[in-house]
């Protein structure tokens, strides 16, 4: 076998033919040699040119990122996360630059053109040159307005729950809070809700001081801060320097609603004099005619519709501002704006998004209620409390029914149970009785609705209820009370007893009457009341003494025969009356059907007893 390295010579060749094919050999090996060391030469000044590119630009997003982060809540994370990338370059870097092998500095190259591009994309997405898709995610919507959510929900088919709260911070129809938190991906939410201002809530209770001797300003200062609706300010002359507060009919603890009157001092009344007229126009009343009063003008209100200037708010005045005008001679009208006209559309054609929008725009109140109904698709309108064409101001009250869809019959076992559903429900419905064998007092024997069906708008839902096992009443005249309770205790019914009055012919214990007439049909565990006889009557002689009598005071005679014969006469009823007479105050009169001395009294009767009092 021949090495690699030998040549094949023909045996004839001279040996300077020899020669020469060597010479030609060697010179291609080292045109070979020249050219690849010309290709690497070229090579490695690319891979270079890479390395110095890729240390750049990982440098520069190194930077990039640190300043960026200033404004970012997890900033150290965010520079450690750079920093080890940035070390891990440095590290690649040296190690590429021991490379000396073609294919290593192939892969050096892809690296590092890898490395380049990641560190440049992540510097123009920061600096938003580059605009990469992302997914739809929830936005925050604390401080917007209720509108903008609508609209947001909608166009994004998300269930939309509105939940109001008075808000002293929030004005009115921006959100407050919402339950997703923002920046959630929209996929994977169904419904949102938000909590909504309804602003201030003017049935807060505040401490209001007393200004009694400070300024009209504090009180203006004061109302404002608060929220205060019901504040009226009054002007009167006196010797109080002017402008101070000099009675005030409430203090404490108030509503914010509530009316307080302020009467302040005008001063004296030669010292009223020309005042130069203010721009009342886009004040609240309660601004506008401080300040008139205050002033000493007398004024009327007259109030009109507008389209530009808000409810409750100055539209214009009877004087024009910087006018010079007398008080005494010149009375000022403010006309104040009711808000625009508005004019109801048929809401129950529109949706919940367009009736929420047209309330906000129109600077109304909106609330929602809901309720089942089989004929209108849940989430749809079942009725305003508004008719179309009705004329309205703002500040009105919307009241919006949804509907909740088809209401399905559900199953009970207990009348009780049932009950509670149907009047959560609103659902309409009867009640039949019935004995029943089987099913126990109390619970549903049938009904006229099947567990899952339809339960439509007119429908009344008849239910069939068991009032347990039936029996007959027995007669209990003139059984003895330990043979009912026998009786009651075996059949099942409920007896009570109670004592009628005396009888001759019939023992004590005995049973004289019944609640419920014998052979009649009741339910199981029914109460009757049994009256039994007190027996013979007993008969007391009772002596009624002069010690028991107090001279004078007819009320303690009466305290005492009351406590004594009590005692002495069991069962007996006595009754006690004053009568007006001249002489024998306190004392039994000569006409009282009971007299001092020896009486004899019957258990089950009533006496009465006159007793002398001062006319």
């Amino acid at each position: 076998m021949k090495k690699k390295d030998e040549f094949d010579f023909d045996q004839e060749d001279s040996v300077e033919e020899i020669r020469k094919k060597k010479r030609q050999e060697k010179e291609r090996e080292l045109s070979m040699l020249e050219e690849d060391e010309r290709q690497n030469s070229g090579s490695k000044i690319l891979m270079y040119f890479m390395l110095a590119i890729t240390f750049v630009s990982v440098i520069v997003y190194f930077i990039f990122t640190v300043v960026q982060s200033s404004s970012l809540i997890e900033q150290v994370t965010t520079i450690v996360s750079t920093s080890i990338l940035a070390i891990f370059a440095v590290f690649f870097l040296i190690q590429s630059l021991m490379l000396d092998n073609k294919k290593g500095r192939g892969f050096v190259f892809i690296s590092s053109s890898l490395l380049t591009i990641y560190s440049i994309f992540n510097i123009l997405n920061g600096m938003n040159i580059l605009s990469m898709p992302k997914q739809e995610a929830l936005p925050n919507f604390t401080g917007k307005n209720l509108a903008e959510v609508v609209e947001y929900t909608k166009e994004n088919k998300l269930k939309l729950n509105q939940v109001y709260e008075t808000s002293d911070l929030v004005e009115e129809y921006e959100i407050i809070s919402q339950n997703v938190e923002a920046g959630t991906l929209i996929k994977e939410v169904d419904e949102i809700t938000v909590v909504v201002s309804e602003g201030p809530n003017y049935d807060k209770e505040i401490v209001l001081p007393s200004f009694i001797g400070r300024s009209v300003d504090d009180v203006i200062e004061f109302v404002d801060k608060n929220f205060l609706t019901g504040v009226n300010i009054d002007f009167q002359f006196s010797d109080t320097e002017r402008d101070q507060i000099m009675e005030q009919d409430k203090s404490g603890q108030i509503k914010r609603n509530d009316v307080v009157n302020m009467v302040a001092s005008l001063g004296a009344e030669e010292d009223l004099g020309e005042v130069t007229m203010k721009d009342l126009t886009g004040q609240d009343t309660f601004h506008a005619t401080t300040w008139v009063k205050r002033y000493g003008f007398k004024y009327t209100l007259e109030y009109e519709y507008s389209d530009t200037v808000e409810k409750g708010y100055v539209l214009k005045q009877s004087v024009e501002k910087g006018t010079k005008a007398d008080p005494h001679t010149v009375e000022i009208t403010l006309t104040i704006s009711k808000g625009p006209k508005i004019k109801v559309p048929n809401l129950t054609t529109m949706s919940v998004e367009e009736i929420t929008s047209w309330v906000i725009e129109n600077n109304l109140k909106i609330a929602f209620e809901e309720a089942y109904d089989e004929s209108i698709k849940t989430g749809d309108v079942i009725s305003v409390n508004l008719q179309e064409g009705d004329t309205i101001e703002e500040g009105t009250l919307v009241t919006v029914v949804l509907s909740k869809g088809t209401l399905r019959m559900e199953s009970f076992k207990t009348a009780a149970e049932f009950r509670s559903w149907a009047e959560t429900y609103g659902v309409t419905y009867k009640e039949e009785y019935e004995f029943n064998d089987t099913v126990a007092s109390g619970n549903i024997i049938k009904s006229s609705h099947q567990a899952g069906d339809v339960i439509k708008n007119n429908d009344t839902v008849t239910i069939y209820v068991s009032q347990g096992k039936s029996l007959k009443i027995p007669n209990f005249v003139g059984k003895s009370k330990s043979e009912i309770t026998k009786t009651c205790s075996s059949t099942g019914l409920k007896c009570n007893f109670v004592y009628g009055g005396f009888n001759d012919s019939v023992e004590k214990d005995v049973a004289t009457a019944q609640s419920k007439k014998s052979g009649s049909t009741v339910a199981s565990g029914t109460s009757i009341t049994i009256t039994l006889s007190s027996g013979k009557a007993a008969s007391y002689s009772v002596v009624i003494q002069s010690s028991w009598l107090s001279p004078g005071n007819p009320d303690s005679t009466i305290a005492t025969l009351k406590s004594k014969l009590s005692s002495a006469c069991p069962g007996v009823t006595f009754k006690f009356q004053k009568k007006a007479v001249n002489t024998g105050v306190g004392l039994i009169t000569q006409d009282s059907p009971i007299k001092g001395g020896q009486n004899t009294f019957v258990q089950g009767r009533t006496y009465t007893i006159y007793v002398g009092s001062a006319s």
